[in-house]
């Protein structure tokens, strides 16, 4: 029988640079009887994404009305049970927030085809993986929830969806692993966990989405309270954090103490998550966590308004030289505004970089 590996996530623990690893190293894999392939066309929907090769999973499993789509998840396994790879990796770190009605049309697809599910998901610290979170949210999503409030009112889901997976494929069908700061040693166990060992330590491992920074962060936040645009607000925050090569700046340490309800959450969560965990346990959160944060200036709170409005004037928000150009000022002049008021004054009356 051949198996399927679903790497489903958790977000934040280093899924895209390990899709990236294997769409780069798929010639390689595939001597090892392993296939990363292509994800499937369906007429005028490809289903291509920097997210995965799995992520046509959920778009149409989701939707028991998607009857081409779910004929098209089909077609695509099919091809790939009959073909002469023993092993296959599919990964989209959105696909363990499928619904279990999904999970079990995946099931009754896998079982006719004889194709063995094994998920590997990745799961890290509960209160840091909420942190991470939040940080993504608020550069792509536009949330303006300030970090104190926003993990008293977070309600993740992470040990709860592995139980329900349980449920439905069996305890035997996963393989939760420990998330590793070091992106080799994340990858090698995760490959680890697909029963493959290649010799990765040599080969340069990418790293994508390396996020914001706590002051970016607040940056972000700032606008996200002005109503910014979701394409300016993710051109703005990829320019604070991967396009700007400087020292992150992560403020100082805050002391926060977790009320009794999201205290017993996230416990209640970290408990799942260790039932099922290779690897040791995670620790439960204390009811007073540490988290960094950055209280801006006004002078920042000016510059993080300018850099909006240059960002909503510019024709290419990806290649605008002056949103890079400023977030470099928001990341490195904290000490003096000098340098960004003159670096402004070059500026007025002028929307392109």
């Amino acid at each position: 029988m051949k198996t399927l590996y679903l790497h489903a996530g958790f977000s934040k623990t280093g899924s895209s640079s390990l899709q990236l690893f294997l769409r780069e190293n798929a010639a390689r894999l595939s001597h090892e009887g392993i296939i990363y392939p292509e994800p499937p066309r369906l007429a005028d929907r490809l289903i291509d994404n920097p997210a995965g090769n799995g992520v046509f999973l959920r778009a149409f499993l989701e939707n028991p009305a998607d009857k081409a789509g779910r004929a098209a998840v089909k077609g695509h396994l099919t091809r790939l049970a009959k073909g002469p790879h023993d092993r296959i990796i599919l990964s989209n770190e959105s696909l363990h927030q499928m619904s279990e009605d999904g999970f079990r049309a995946l099931k009754a697809v896998l079982q006719d085809l004889s194709l063995k599910p094994v998920f590997v998901i990745v799961a890290r610290d509960v209160i840091e993986h909420s942190l991470s979170a939040y940080r993504q949210r608020v550069g792509h999503e536009g949330l303006a929830l300030g970090i104190e409030d926003y993990l008293m009112r977070a309600r993740p889901r992470t040990g709860t969806t592995l139980d329900m997976l349980a449920g439905v494929f069996g305890p035997e069908a996963l393989r939760v692993i420990p998330y590793q700061k070091d992106p080799a040693a994340n990858i090698i166990s995760t490959l680890a966990a697909m029963d493959t060992r290649n010799e990765v330590a040599a080969i340069d491992i990418p790293v994508v989405n390396t996020g914001l920074d706590a002051l970016g962060t607040e940056v972000m936040r700032h606008l996200n309270t002005m109503g910014t645009s979701p394409g300016v607000c993710r051109a703005i925050a990829g320019a604070l954090s991967g396009g700007v090569a400087s020292p992150p700046v992560e403020g100082a340490p805050v002391k926060l103490a977790l009320s009794d309800e999201a205290l017993d959450w996230y416990r209640e969560q970290a408990r799942r998550i260790n039932a099922h965990l290779d690897g040791p346990p995670l620790a439960e959160p204390d009811r007073e966590v540490s988290i960094q944060t950055v209280l801006l200036s006004a002078g920042e709170q000016k510059l993080a308004q300018a850099l909006l409005q240059i960002a909503e004037q510019a024709e290419d928000l990806r290649q605008n030289s002056s949103i890079v150009r400023l977030a470099r000022l928001v990341r490195r002049q904290r000490r003096s505004m000098a340098g960004v008021r003159a670096f402004l004054a070059s500026l007025t009356g002028a929307g392109k970089g």
